[in-house]
């Protein structure tokens, strides 16, 4: 998960036994007041059929003794039985300019180096039918896009080497019907002015420490 500093993320999440992806969530989090919980509503959910946000989850989180990891337990939704069902998750804080999707290396919370962060999201005005954020924190990019009309989604990685963004990943669904005739448009990742148009679809910045 990428997550800016003022808390949009963008989270991207693999099948363990298989080469695809088994879940995307856009949104926001924020911290409880006096607690050690954590509230993420969610713009994008791709494991809830017609979702186009407005809901979220909580977690509570604690330190894991003798590591830097903090674990998040609750209970949810699964997806596979619509259960609700405990889950456990450890979060693993990593370097995002000395880090590589090939190897993760461990944040030091002592370093006050400045790490690139930038946030775009669509422009939401009538007859906008897509929702969507992208997220830049140091060297890693990711993006997700959705069209809430047909529940068709893309989502895209990349990763700064030598001054250029390297494509990581591209992953579009197709329709209901099992067409591709709604092609959804694709994620930008050279964000070099406040709007970005592609392929139709407007994306501002509205977050950035550039």
């Amino acid at each position: 998960m990428l997550l800016s500093n003022e808390q949009h993320f963008v989270d991207i999440r693999f099948r363990d036994d298989i080469d695809r992806i088994d879940w995307i969530l856009t949104g926001k989090e924020y911290d409880i007041p006096n607690t050690n919980k954590i509230e993420f509503q969610h713009e994008i959910n791709t494991n809830v059929p017609g979702f186009h946000g407005g809901e979220f989850d909580v977690g509570n989180f604690n330190s894991i003794p003798n590591t830097d990891d903090r674990e998040e337990t609750g209970e949810m939704i699964n997806p596979q039985t619509r259960k609700v069902q405990p889950y456990r998750e450890v979060w693993r804080s990593i370097d995002p300019l000395k880090s590589t999707f090939e190897n993760f290396v461990r944040e030091d919370s002592n370093s006050d180096v400045k790490v690139p962060c930038v946030v775009l999201k669509v422009v939401q005005k009538p007859g906008v039918n897509y929702i969507g954020t992208v997220v830049r924190l140091g060297n890693f990019l990711q993006g997700a896009l959705l069209n809430k009309d047909t529940e068709t989604y893309n989502c895209a990685q990349y990763y700064l080497k030598d001054g250029k963004w390297e494509h990581h990943l591209d992953a579009t669904e197709v329709g209901k019907d099992g067409s591709d005739d709604d092609i959804v448009p694709s994620i930008p990742f050279e964000i070099n002015e406040n709007l970005i148009e592609l392929d139709g679809v407007e994306w501002e910045v509205v977050e950035s420490n550039l």
